[in-house]
């Protein structure tokens, strides 16, 4: 424990697991499959027409550190505080006029054919874009 924590282990707010180097590497190549997977699911449903990936402004927001961002936007007309965690990311791709962040036209079509596994690989893509 001293190897990830030093001497301050009454601080650690995370469990460590211990893999085997094979397993490790298994995993972590599981970790790059997904991210790349994403990223291509973007292209595909030409997500990257209107959003960019490096904080350019398009038609919508960009997706440069879009987890975990505050975002005002339009509900019902009304103007609300959100935090884009993955339950918006879900919502917003699959009902995207729920809730139209300010400045932005509320044109994006519902992505109705994606599976939930497309889905979560979008969204795992998205919390990782910074």
């Amino acid at each position: 424990c001293s190897l990830y924590c030093g001497t301050n282990h009454s601080g650690m707010t995370s469990q460590v697991v211990a893999l085997p180097p094979a397993q490790f590497e298994a995993w972590l190549e599981e970790g790059k499959a997904g991210d790349a997977g994403g990223l291509a699911l973007l292209e595909k449903f030409g997500c990257l027409g209107c959003h960019s990936l490096d904080g350019t402004r398009k038609i919508g927001p960009s997706f440069k550190g879009i987890f975990g961002r505050r975002l005002t936007a339009s509900r019902g007309g009304q103007a609300v505080q959100l935090l884009a965690d993955e339950a918006y990311l879900r919502e917003s791709i699959l009902v995207p006029s729920a809730a139209v962040v300010e400045g932005f036209p509320p044109i994006m079509p519902a992505a109705g054919d994606l599976s939930e596994a497309e889905l979560q690989a979008i969204v795992n893509y998205l919390k990782g874009a910074r």
